[in-house]
């Protein structure tokens, strides 16, 4: 099983049944009666309201799937990626699409068996993103009241969970859910983040952004090249520190959504590392490692479970000292000391520390 990068027909496809799952929850909640006995302007929160809970109640009625089935519709859909991978190569290097016989010769199965394999995959995936768009909803929940409608936060999440489910792979061990939560929320936050970059220029700015366009133009046309910033300064009577400002003002943000490649298979944003974020496997191990130390440590007592805690900053809190336990509990440092050896040592030598054990490089 591979990874493989999103691609614009998988992604269509998918949005597009979503688009429509969100005109049916919109029309269904457009009632004129209901809508007469509305005060002005609240008749568009009303509907909103209504497209929402439209929504929730139809993905409500979806299923939930288990980790066996998971890895059975991971299965599919890796396969009919592979497929659209070798379709790719044979458009890149014939400029045409194979028919469905040439691309069978090419990855040596049936014709029949590719059909199929493309026909399991996308309803693997369809599957597999309805099973889950409870877990977007509630992720989208989480960041209520950041200038964006609730609505752009679950189209955005969605689009994340899209791409879960093109990049997941079930060898490793974790439930879909864990893996596509890491993409659901960079979905949503990055549409956060894009909103609240947008600028907005002032009146008198958008006039000499407009002026100076109009005069690096007429220099260009009049002198066959372009101008230089004193050029552009002197024809402007200002100084070259203040065009240069203006030109800062004037230059457009770059969407990280612009097309990249010959074939625009990739936008600009996946080719950018995001140094604040952590990796997707990278987080999830972490989780994992932290469900593992609380589920291990169910074999202490309350005290040594309590003391422990304490003593490493388990409880989310800085790691304190002998005396400020002791203090806690009431209890001598020498004592703090032994129970937390005693603790420890049950951990080392306990059934649970396998399960650690798999952390330990």
């Amino acid at each position: 099983m591979v990874f493989s990068r999103p691609h614009p027909e998988n992604i269509a496809s998918s949005r597009q049944e979503l688009d429509d799952l969100w005109l049916e929850a919109e029309s269904a909640s457009q009632d004129p009666a209901a809508e007469a006995d509305l005060e002005p302007g609240a008749s568009g929160l009303r509907l909103n309201e209504d497209a929402v809970d439209h929504y929730l109640n139809t993905i409500g009625r979806v299923p939930r799937i288990d980790h066996a089935e998971e890895i059975e519709l991971s299965r599919k859909i890796q396969q009919k990626l592979l497929i659209d991978q070798a379709r790719r190569e044979w458009r890149q290097q014939w400029g045409q699409d194979p028919s469905d016989e040439e691309l069978a010769a090419a990855l040596q199965i049936p014709v029949s068996t590719l059909r199929s394999r493309i026909r399991q995959g996308e309803q693997a995936q369809r599957k597999l993103i309805n099973a889950n768009l409870r877990l977007v909803v509630s992720v989208a929940k989480k960041y209520l009241n950041r200038g964006v409608p609730f609505l752009d936060l679950i189209q955005e999440g969605n689009m994340g969970l899209i791409r879960a489910t093109e990049k997941f792979n079930a060898e490793r061990g974790f439930r879909f859910s864990t893996y596509a939560h890491w993409w659901i929320r960079q979905g949503i936050t990055r549409c956060i983040a894009n909103q609240a970059r947008t600028i907005r220029l002032p009146v008198h700015m958008v006039d000499k952004v407009r002026l100076l366009k109009r005069t690096n133009r007429e220099l260009m046309k009049a002198r066959g090249r372009r101008p230089t910033e004193a050029e552009l300064a002197e024809a402007l009577g200002i100084k070259v520190k203040k065009l240069r400002m203006i030109q800062q003002a004037a230059a457009l943000p770059l969407s990280l959504d612009v097309p990249v490649g010959q074939e625009g298979e990739s936008r600009l944003g996946d080719l950018l590392p995001d140094e604040r974020q952590e990796q997707p496997f990278e987080e999830i191990l972490v989780q994992s490692l932290r469900q593992d130390v609380r589920s291990a440590m169910q074999a202490l007592k309350p005290i040594e479970r309590q003391v422990l805690e304490l003593r490493y900053g388990l409880d989310g809190q800085r790691a304190r000292t002998l005396r400020e336990v002791g203090d806690h509990f009431n209890l001598t440092r020498e004592r703090i000391r032994q129970i937390e050896r005693d603790a420890l040592r049950k951990l080392r030598l306990g059934h649970p520390s396998r399960a650690l054990a798999q952390y330990i490089r």
